[in-house]
């Protein structure tokens, strides 16, 4: 019997974030490696499935989604009982909680990329001023994130998929050398989400899909 839904990813990358929303949801999905390691998303079979050649992708009886803001909208229209993002009554509300995935997206992930490989962005002689620069702006951001979190243990009031983009931009930016032992919320934000079940199980299937 076929899954519902390949979720296309890789340890260690932000396909974790799908991956944690769909174990939320108690959804039926199925963990297929994309080795970004050896450069099989730029490879024609891949790129057959999202030409942007970047995981995840979301498989769906035939149909392929990608981006994270895409496939969380997705998954909580299908899945509303599981709460991966808030559903207020009102709107403007609404919005406002998907424009704060949304700058996960588009302003987190691209500073957390830039201070990992600063060097495709500017050549090796000036990765470490573009590491530098990038490191003060995430700095500046993760500080917006942290004062979110002080008044609530979730980005949005209650959980949502925003916290599981945050867990992944947090640890992606202390492997890059960023120091986020000042951010004290960003700490209890991280340490409640690394004992939340979905995450473990997310993890778990990560370690088991890894390369050896």
């Amino acid at each position: 019997m076929s899954c519902e839904f390949v979720l296309h990813g890789f340890p260690g990358s932000c396909s974790i974030v799908p991956q944690i929303a769909l174990e939320e949801a108690g959804a039926d999905y199925r963990y297929a490696l994309t080795r970004i390691d050896l450069g099989e998303h730029v490879r024609p079979a891949f790129l057959a499935l999202n030409p942007w050649a970047k995981v995840p992708v979301l498989e769906v009886h035939g149909h392929r989604l990608a981006e994270i803001p895409a496939i969380t909208r997705y998954l909580d229209t299908l899945y509303p009982e599981a709460g991966l993002m808030p559903r207020p009554d009102d709107p403007l509300r609404d919005a406002i909680s998907w424009s704060v995935l949304s700058w996960c997206s588009s302003t987190l992930h691209p500073l957390v990329t830039r201070v990992r490989r600063p060097a495709i962005f500017a050549g090796e002689p000036h990765a470490e001023a573009v590491w530098a620069i990038a490191a003060k702006q995430l700095g500046r951001q993760l500080a917006l994130a942290d004062r979110r979190l002080e008044g609530s243990p979730w980005m949005l009031g209650s959980w949502s998929v925003v916290d599981a983009y945050l867990l992944f931009i947090v640890a992606k930016a202390e492997e890059a050398g960023i120091d986020v032992g000042a951010f004290r919320a960003i700490a209890a934000h991280t340490q409640s989400m690394r004992s939340r079940p979905s995450v473990e199980r997310a993890l778990a299937t990560e370690h088991l899909a890894a390369p050896r």
